[in-house]
């Protein structure tokens, strides 16, 4: 399975995006920081190994820049997870 197949809807915002009960929006964004605080991965160790910047990095686990397609690849390898693991983690929520 490729993260295309994942991320294809990212990017038209249909996937990565659950309303639930109560008004409020989960998201594939606030998954993965979730997941890194979780886990004890720090946001410069993601960094380092997707070539990114630490701001970069931060933009994205915050929610304050959405995650194209690409990089949610990169990051999904970086810390060794299934390309579909935080959709997963977003529908088990919602």
């Amino acid at each position: 399975m490729t993260v295309a197949k994942f991320c294809v809807n990212i990017q038209a915002g249909k996937e990565n995006r659950y309303q639930k009960k109560g008004g409020f929006t989960l998201n594939i964004e606030l998954a993965i920081r979730k997941y890194l605080i979780d886990h004890g991965i720090k946001q410069s160790f993601v960094a380092e190994k997707c070539g990114w910047t630490r701001q970069k990095t931060n933009a994205i686990a915050t929610g304050k820049m959405k995650i194209t397609a690409n990089e949610y690849g990169e990051l999904c390898d970086a810390v060794g997870v299934p390309y579909d693991y935080f959709f997963k983690a977003v529908q088990d929520t919602a």
